[in-house]
């Protein structure tokens, strides 16, 4: 369900990429993506749950975008490996 939601995210920011991160991030603190969830779609190109809508330039835009929140979801996964 929450690739789902993520793809309905890509189609809503298809033109304003920009609000795409900001929109993932807001769902992930309001504990409604969890952090696999969007770590498994940064790791993943195209995919069945991506919009017919959503062209690969878009797709790629939106990616880029929320790169600084996949880093830090990814930094902080690794520093709670390090306090293991």
């Amino acid at each position: 369900m929450e690739r789902h939601l993520i793809s309905a995210c890509e189609g809503l920011c298809v033109d304003h990429p920009k609000k795409f991160a900001v929109l993932i991030k807001q769902l992930f603190d309001e504990e409604v993506l969890e952090e696999d969830t969007i770590l498994e779609w940064a790791g993943e190109g195209r995919t069945d749950y991506t919009l017919a809508s959503v062209d690969e330039d878009q797709r790629c835009a939106m990616r880029a975008e929320a790169e600084p929140v996949v880093v830090w979801l990814m930094e902080d996964d690794s520093s709670d490996e390090d306090s293991d």
